[in-house]
């Protein structure tokens, strides 16, 4: 039998029973632009109000907590970008987007969760915490004022008024407390002071009050 050499004309169902055929990629819609765009703007807020609460709310009380706490978040705050973002990442690698771009966005919300990251530990860690207050009278040994990590509660950019004492527990080692203004100038080095402390639901010590017992008296 001789081909009759037609072109054979394949219908539209034809192409959608290929086995290997792909489906075209849909663009993003504005709409769902500026949903995403709504959500991260929404998420910044957060972030930004988590801030303003850690300075006022459930500080820990030992440096080393704080840096363990800082390492942890900075360890699993890449893991989690990457859990995340993973389909994106892997999309702009087919696209062809510069390496540097990718790099440079997934550093930028790597940096963010691991703020968020941060910021949601310490709250939740004072919180959600179960324990019973504890007080404890220390001895105040150092003072210091940082421009960095006041309080909101005494006005738009604070100083820090920080306190240093003696570990309750670990000996050789020395806690943190910011204090309001008053009680920082009201206190000196040799100072006795009670402050309540929890256990924190991490184990992660943090203070809730603090009183002046007795001051030195102070040389002419």
């Amino acid at each position: 039998m001789k081909s009759s050499g037609a072109p054979v004309a394949l219908g539209p169902s034809y192409a959608q029973n290929l086995p290997f055929r792909k489906e075209p990629k849909k663009p993003m819609t504005v709409r769902r632009f500026y949903l995403l765009l709504f959500a991260f703007v929404l998420f910044l807020g957060f972030l930004v109000g988590e801030y303003f609460c850690c300075g006022v709310f459930y500080r820990l009380v030992r440096p080393l907590d704080s840096v363990e706490l800082d390492g942890l978040c900075g360890l699993c705050a890449p893991v989690l970008c990457y859990g995340i973002f993973h389909g994106a990442l892997a999309a702009a690698r087919r696209e062809k987007i510069p390496v540097a771009v990718i790099a440079g966005f997934f550093l930028f919300f790597t940096f963010l969760l691991g703020f968020f990251l941060r910021f949601s530990l310490q709250l939740a860690n004072g919180a959600l915490d179960p324990s019973d207050p504890e007080n404890h009278v220390v001895i105040v040994t150092s003072k210091k004022i940082s421009s960095w990590g006041g309080s909101i509660l005494e006005g738009m950019n604070p100083m820090a008024h920080l306190v240093y004492f003696r570990d309750w527990e670990l000996e050789g080692r020395d806690c943190e407390m910011l204090t309001p203004q008053d009680f920082y100038y009201a206190v000196d080095v040799g100072s006795r002071v009670e402050v309540t402390l929890r256990g924190g639901l991490f184990h992660w010590p943090w203070m809730e009050g603090c009183q002046l017992l007795a001051t030195p008296p102070r040389s002419l």
